[in-house]
Order: structure tokens, then C-alpha cells, then sequence
């Protein structure tokens, strides 16, 4: 029952919360007057309808593709330390971006308007793609694909990548590196009604590979071995978990930019209030990722307005001390 209660919390503050994000701002508009202006053509429905609105559905939708690619990785790896930046999606994601910046930032700009205001999101999104399929074959080619060999590949690539991003920023000018910057600390401030389709359809997919793994991510909690005995196929839920997770974070950052500690800390405190069941833990924990998202986002915008806060810098400052926590409570455990 309590786990019921925890879901219908999560579902209805997210209505609750979209009115507070689209009333809140530099501009305060009474959340009772929302409705009033639809269909309405004025400087302030132009804020509410063109500008808070579609950022409002980008954050819930990135921040849910954040908390289930987080949950189902920590389910994957049978660690709630996980986090989808741990096999180097997020640092794959961002060195395709910062090569397209650096390098590719004259050809971007001779594309269609259509398609150049999406090129740099799409070089992002096949980036964080590639760098899973390369993590994971690199993983199987090496060590038969263990848990322990897709980890240490990951740290292979995210350091591999890290290195050539810190290249690519000796060689930037200083435009290239105030856009580097910015994408690297995270905003959703580019968000449209395109981009809001696109992460949402790439989301719905992600969601459609992982929530049918469930209950064999349920089973893999046992071990390996023990999920094989049960029926399972431990092969074919790494990979369906891992294509997943990659499609959900791909679409957070190529949309977003890097946006830190979700995928970690919101599966972990969802894990704490509704128990391991994946088949409640994976959209609650999307759900959450949503809101926190999406309160974090409200936080940037309006902390130092007119000025905007990059929402990384929002979501590490929550996440600092909660892996401060996370090491007093692993200590206080080891004590008892």
C-alpha cells in the first residue's frame, strides 16, 4: 500500500509542479490565470505558451529518460552506486558534441536552417548511441561482456574521451568555448516544440525496451547464475538495458547538455521508499527524475535573474551531500 501511495505522490505532483514552473519566473503570472491564456496573443502568453512551456515538458521528459536509464543501470549492475555515466555514455555524448563545435561548426552552419538547429542535438544523440555499442562490444571482444568488463571499458572511453575533450578545448577560440561550457554544465533553455517531440519519442522507445526487462532485472538481483536457472536470458536483458539506457540519456544530452547526479542519486532515494521492485521502481524513479529536473530548472532560472544558472551546477550542488550521506549511512551500517 505504501509503495501505491509513494506512485500517486509522484503522479500528482507533476501537475502541481508544471503550474508552479509556468507561473514562476522574472515574470509572475497567477497560476489561476494560466488557462485564461490560451489562444491569447500577448507578450505574456508568449512567456507562458513559447518559452516556459515547452522548457516545462523538456525537463520532465529528459529528467524521466535521467531517473529510468539510472534505475535500470544500478538494476543491471546490482549497485545502487551506478550511474549511466559510469559506462561512458555521457562523456561519448559529449566528446561528439565538442568535436562538432571545434571542428564541424562551419559545416553545421552551411546546413538548412531546418536541420542546422538540429545538428549539433543529433551529433550528441549518435554520439552517446555509438559510445554504448562501443563500450559493450569492446567489453564482449575482451571479457565476454561481464559486469566488470563493461565497467572498466566505460572508464576506458570516458577517459579516452576526456583527453580529447580537454584537446579540443586548447583548440577552441573563445566562442567555442563559452558553447562548450554551457552545453557541458547543462540548459534547457534551447527547448522548442521539435525538440520536445524528438526526446519524447526517443524516450518512449528507451521506455519500451526497459520496462518489459522488469521482472529480469527482478530476477538478476539474485545473481547471474540464479536468473539463468529461473529462465532468464542474461545476454539479451544486458543488451536491452544498455540500448535503453543509452537512448535515454543519448536524447537528455543532446537535448539538455550534461546534467549531473540524476541518474545516480533519484533511482537510489525512490529504491529507499518503494523497495527493489523494478516494475514500480523504473517509472517512479522516471517520474521523480522528472520533478527533480524540473524543479532544479525552475531553481536556474530564477535564482539569479535575469541571468540563468546552468542546471548542472543545480543538480551537483544537490548531489554533493548526498553522496556525503550515502558514506555516513555505509559507515554507520558497517558499524552495527
Amino acid at each position: 500500500m505504501a509503495k501505491l501511495w509513494v506512485g500517486v505522490l509522484f503522479l500528482l505532483l507533476v501537475p502541481l509542479s508544471a503550474l508552479v514552473y509556468l507561473s514562476w519566473g522574472p515574470m509572475d503570472i497567477p497560476w489561476t490565470s494560466l488557462w485564461s491564456l490560451i489562444g491569447e496573443e500577448s507578450p505574456t502568453a508568449y512567456v507562458v505558451w513559447h518559452l516556459r512551456f515547452p522548457r516545462m515538458l523538456m525537463a520532465l521528459v529528459a529528467g524521466f529518460g535521467l531517473g529510468l536509464a539510472g534505475a535500470a543501470m544500478q538494476g543491471l549492475f546490482r549497485n545502487p552506486l551506478v550511474s549511466p555515466g559510469l559506462v561512458g555514455v555521457s562523456a561519448g555524448s559529449a566528446l561528439f558534441t565538442v568535436l562538432a563545435i571545434v571542428l564541424g561548426g562551419s559545416f553545421l552552419a552551411t546546413l538548412p536552417e531546418w536541420f542546422g538547429d538540429l545538428g549539433l542535438s543529433m551529433v550528441s544523440f549518435f554520439g552517446a548511441v555509438f559510445t554504448m555499442f562501443a563500450v559493450y562490444g569492446l567489453a564482449r571482444w575482451i571479457g565476454g561482456g561481464t559486469m566488470l568488463t563493461l565497467i572498466l571499458a566505460g572508464l576506458a572511453i570516458s577517459a579516452f574521451a576526456e583527453a580529447w575533450i580537454g584537446l579540443m578545448r586548447f583548440l577552441a577560440d573563445d566562442a567555442q568555448l563559452r558553447d562548450m561550457t554551457f552545453w557541458q554544465l547543462g540548459s534547457l533553455g534551447g527547448a522548442n516544440a521539435t525538440r520536445v517531440i524528438l526526446a519524447f519519442g526517443i524516450c518512449v522507445l528507451a521506455a519500451c525496451l526497459l520496462f518489459p526487462s522488469a521482472r529480469a532485472l527482478n530476477a538478476m538481483a539474485l545473481g547471474e547464475e540464479d536468473a539463468g536457472f529461473l529462465g532468464i536470458s542474461v545476454r539479451r536483458t544486458e543488451r536491452m538495458v544498455l540500448i535503453g539506457a543509452a537512448l535515454a540519456v543519448g536524447a537528455s544530452v543532446a537535448f539538455c547538455g550534461v546534467i549531473a547526479f540524476i541518474g545516480l542519486m533519484v533511482p537510489h532515494l525512490v529504491r529507499l521508499l518503494i523497495g527493489p521492485d523494478h516494475r514500480i521502481l523504473l517509472p517512479a524513479s522516471g517520474l521523480a527524475g522528472g520533478l527533480l529536473l524540473l524543479w532544479s530548472d525552475g531553481l536556474a532560472r530564477n535564482l539569479a535573474a535575469p541571468a540563468e544558472i546552468p542546471v548542472s551546477v543545480i543538480t551537483a550542488t544537490l548531489g554533493a551531500p548526498f553522496i556525503i550521506w550515502l558514506m555516513v549511512r555505509q559507515r554507520n551500517k558497517q558499524k552495527l
